[in-house]
């Protein structure tokens, strides 16, 4: 397994010796090999980084008693460029090591973590002190180094595999689709779950390949600039006066407005906290929430903002997300975190200006690849949501009312 032929770095490369190398290593197996296996890529235009795979070894005779063979979720770098993106964010090592690190102390449930390799291409803190070089940059010299980032890693096809429980007898979120008042509600509950345990906490800062959300604000707003003409033209019949003055409001105060919510009360978050990331266990109530590529540290209304604006449909009313919003605040409350409504609120609608902020060069860019069918419906469905929820915020208003605590 530490050669580097033996190294899978496409689904093309695995082989039944490689999986029968990792489940001994997991301990699904114990003597024995695997002798067949099948594989088959799922959730297409879900994860742009990453092949999610639903994979199924048939072991040999001589194998474990309990059982002939074994199904599991394998993650493993996408074939497209895409994947020069991803090494250069890190988003791989990122979600390999909270299943290594992070994922043992959550208090939520998360997918069982079974096999995990990667090429140890840097220390943990290095990808975070890059971030912080880059923070110190004007947005004209970022522009100019991110190409060469990505010409470096297209040039390094570095080695990341995961293995994880698979999901299937489990009901799966659907951001498309969305979901119920009810099942929003059992959603909220795990959030606050998750950012009660590291609510303002110092453990946080022990794991060092956590990126703080102020980090990549220069670089999300380069790729926001060099897409606000396209967005406008390709929206122009759609997009209201409020909007497009949203829009320019972000072009000239977006670093502002991310400073002042870097100030704010931060916890663990997940960075991509939606439907499509989640599934509900029925019989038990839980939520099961994966793909763990965008995780770090920040306000918990990014996350709110995230799955709220996603899986709430244009069609309920803002006094029904309030009362989602009020869910919230109170679970957070039962777990020992009290914030003000006022300020919760402020948190939600910076991290909804965040998110359009986001989404305006989902589709105007030349490093990422979204698909065909999927991809492109889930993006326009988030855009014509978010649209709606951005409505009611006043931008100027948020910068001179920002809270104390």
């Amino acid at each position: 397994m530490s050669s580097d032929e033996s190294k899978p770095r496409s689904l093309s490369d695995i082989s039944a010796e490689y999986l029968t190398a990792a489940f001994l290593d997991a301990g699904i197996l114990r003597h024995g090999r695997v002798i067949g296996f099948d594989s088959r890529v799922i959730g297409e235009g879900a994860g742009f980084m990453g092949e999610v795979v639903d994979l199924h070894a048939t072991f040999s005779s001589d194998s474990d008693a309990g059982s002939s063979s074994q199904s599991v979720i394998m993650k493993i770098p996408t074939a497209t460029k895409n994947r020069q993106i991803g090494q250069t964010l890190g988003v791989y090592e990122r979600e390999i090591r909270f299943y290594r690190e992070l994922q043992p102390i959550l208090g939520i449930r998360t997918p069982k973590h079974f096999y995990s390799a990667m090429d140890a291409t840097t220390e943990p803190e290095t990808g975070l002190k890059a971030l912080k070089l880059m923070d110190s940059l004007p947005i004209w010299m970022i522009r100019m180094l991110l190409p060469f980032g990505n010409w470096i890693n297209r040039n390094s096809n570095w080695h990341y595999i995961l293995m994880i429980e698979h999901l299937g007898h489990f009901r799966i979120g659907d951001q498309v689709s969305g979901c119920s008042f009810d099942e929003s509600r059992r959603v909220l509950e795990t959030m606050a779950q998750m950012h009660s345990q590291f609510w303002q906490s110092q453990k946080l800062s022990e794991f060092k390949w956590l990126v703080p959300i102020r980090y990549i604000a220069k670089p999300t707003h380069m790729l926001f600039l060099r897409a606000i003409d396209q967005f406008k033209r390709q929206h122009a019949e759609t997009l209201t006066a409020h909007t497009i003055d949203l829009i320019d409001w972000l072009e000239s105060n977006y670093l502002t407005m991310m400073k002042a919510l870097a100030n704010r009360p931060s916890t663990l978050i997940h960075g991509d906290f939606r439907l499509d990331n989640l599934c509900f266990d029925d019989h038990t109530g839980d939520v099961v929430l994966f793909d763990w590529q965008t995780l770090g540290v920040g306000a918990g209304g990014i996350d709110l903002a995230y799955f709220l604006s996603a899986a709430v449909g244009v069609n309920v009313s803002s006094g029904r997300t309030d009362e989602l919003i009020e869910y919230y605040r109170g679970e957070l409350a039962k777990r020992g975190v009290h914030i003000s409504r006022d300020a919760l609120q402020w948190d939600y609608d910076v991290s909804l200006l965040i998110l359009l902020h986001r989404l305006v060069p989902a589709q105007f860019q030349d490093f990422l690849e979204l698909g065909e069918g999927r991809g492109t419906d889930l993006l326009d469905t988030w855009l014509e949501r978010i649209l709606v929820h951005v409505e009611r915020v006043n931008p100027p208003a948020l910068l001179a009312n920002v809270p104390r605590s």
